[in-house]
């Protein structure tokens, strides 16, 4: 998928930077939820955030999102600024330390693809 604005506001950097601080992230996330849960047989959906400032670049991402069965939303978030969020939650899922890594990856190039910044995850712990 391509982005469908003509300037791509997303630029490598940002990308880069930006995943490796999800990862950083996502290691305390996993290390906090071990303490109450076993992650190694925990599933769970897991919530998702991402930023853009274009509407037909978050139209796109959500329609990539949903192909891949998510809940989706578009949200104008400032209109005056022209900032869009995308949010939603997967289908349950494993959250092992490799799982949701290779997620992260996934999330932020489709968020780049899209010209949208991944701007984070969370969950709802149930046990």
């Amino acid at each position: 998928m391509q982005s469908k604005t003509s300037i791509h506001l997303v630029t490598i950097k940002d990308f880069e930077r930006n995943l490796q601080d999800h990862k950083r992230a996502s290691s305390q996330f996993l290390d906090t939820l071990n303490t109450f849960v076993d992650i190694e047989c925990y599933e769970t959906k897991v919530e998702f955030f991402f930023h853009t400032w274009d509407k037909l670049d978050a139209v796109a991402l959500k329609d990539d999102l949903v192909k891949m069965g998510y809940e989706v939303y578009v949200i104008d978030n400032d209109s005056i600024r022209k900032k869009w969020t995308v949010t939603g939650s997967t289908l349950p899922m494993s959250i092992k330390n490799k799982k949701l890594n290779s997620w992260i990856d996934a999330m932020s190039e489709l968020g780049f693809v899209n010209n949208c910044l991944f701007d984070g995850f969370g969950t709802e712990m149930e046990v």
